[in-house]
């Protein structure tokens, strides 16, 4: 690849900014046949279809299994029929990239009226089209063209004059090769992060309930005649069974002073995160009698006790003292005979998802919520101090292995961020 200078010789101006001289600036309607195939409900009603839906694509391209697809005996209403290479653009929110590219041999596959089917000209490479739908530019010209401020969309006029800059195709075909080549290096990452949060959720299953032991701890509990707590969870063999209330007590320190204590929320996805990250929901915010908010200490958990079914609960990993809504509860450690890091993944385990919500109260189910009370009177098994250590450490292990590869694969998009602004300007030349 080669650097040019795009102010210098070479290089031209045009609505869509610096590009070299022998590219072409093009409205999409003149490389592509938009829309070419669509289906009604005079269709054959003997001719079977499969629903494609755009919340499966990853990556921007969909190459699935028919079992990840919705099946239809017939279409209900006019739908449009799609095939391989087609490039997939929503009318509705693009500017959430709602965009695909059919990397699979889609036969009788459809999608809604919701979304434009755009098929590439015989002279143009379709996946280089696909790659500049997600540039800062057409990020732009998407924002002055949707009109509708609940539902923001496009209409079919600025579908087909979607600015494209056209290299030759040749060189659309080496850039299409090299953005391609991070998204393989991207996708393979997300793949060792499945497979490591699989092999975590198995352990975690097997090392919290006791079914696997450490040798120096004692053996594996299957097929024992174990103990049981007062709501069916079995006790490992020289595990302790107490409440939850034994080993911790609420924080009742509270401030409304958000200087020195700054707002923080919680997070089922990133667990304590700064207020700012989440959407505004005032509700949650303060108590409004008090006018006050709950004081967190770094080591603290706290709970949402409406989504505590769900794993809204987090250990605060904070350096800081922060505040947080008085609707959460705020949990402190009282007990040396307790390992914080052992107990919160305890308490995310999908056993003790089902107990919360069997201790639940709430007359609709989704208002159903966790009382403190409720939280801290439940048993749970507790082994001892070294090997809840040794469970953690293990747990811990995968932690950062995941996290590892969390970096790298925001180190690699930030790449092809970088690449595409360069590569599909014709600022770096291939």
């Amino acid at each position: 690849m080669s650097i040019r200078n795009k102010n210098r010789k070479g290089y031209k101006h045009t609505s869509i900014g610096w590009i070299p001289e022998e590219w072409e600036n093009k409205k999409l309607k003149n490389i592509s046949v938009i829309n070419p195939d669509s289906l009604s409900e005079s269709t054959n009603p003997d001719f079977k279809f499969y629903y494609l839906d755009l919340g499966v694509a990853k990556n921007g391209g969909i190459d699935l299994p028919l079992e990840k697809l919705h099946f239809l005996g017939s279409p209900s209403r006019a739908r449009r029929r799609i095939k391989k290479n087609d490039i997939l653009v929503s009318t509705v929110r693009p500017n959430l990239k709602g965009f695909a590219f059919i990397d699979f041999d889609a036969d009788n596959y459809i999608c809604s009226t919701g979304f434009a089917v755009v098929r590439a000209a015989e002279d143009c490479d379709p996946k280089y089209i696909h790659y500049n739908l997600f540039t800062n530019k057409m990020e732009s010209y998407f924002s002055q063209c949707v009109i509708g401020s609940s539902y923001p969309a496009l209409n079919n006029n600025d579908v087909e004059n979607i600015p494209i800059p056209l290299p030759p195709l040749p060189e659309q075909k080496k850039i299409a090769k090299i953005l391609s080549a991070w998204d393989k290096a991207i996708e393979l990452t997300q793949n060792l992060i499945v497979e490591k949060q699989r092999l975590k959720k198995g352990l975690m299953q097997k090392l919290l309930t006791g079914r696997v032991r450490f040798s120096e701890f004692g053996k594996n509990s299957l097929n024992k005649n174990l103990k049981l707590t007062n709501l069916g969870v079995p006790i490992p063999q020289g595990w302790e069974k107490i409440q939850i209330n034994d080993v911790l007590s609420e924080r009742i320190e509270v401030s409304s002073d958000l200087r020195s204590y700054p707002l923080f929320s919680l997070t089922i996805e990133k667990g304590v995160t700064e207020k700012t990250e989440r959407y505004e929901r005032s509700f949650l915010l303060k108590d409004k009698e008090q006018n006050d908010y709950r004081i967190v200490y770094p080591n603290d958990i706290i709970y949402n006790p409406m989504n505590l079914r769900f794993g809204a609960i987090a250990v605060s990993n904070q350096t800081k003292i922060v505040s947080v809504s008085a609707y959460y509860n705020v949990l402190t450690l009282k007990t040396k005979k307790a390992e914080m890091d052992f107990l919160i993944r305890l308490f995310i385990s999908d056993r003790m998802m089902n107990v919360y919500d069997r201790v639940a109260i709430g007359s609709l189910i989704e208002k159903k919520r966790v009382h403190l009370s409720d939280f801290l009177e439940i048993e749970i098994p507790l082994p001892s101090l070294p090997e809840q250590k040794k469970i953690a450490a293990v747990l811990s292990k995968l932690d950062e292995q995941i996290s590892l590869l969390r970096k790298k694969e925001s180190a690699l998009k930030e790449q092809k961020k970088g690449l595409m602004q360069k590569l599909l300007t014709g600022e770096v030349r291939v």
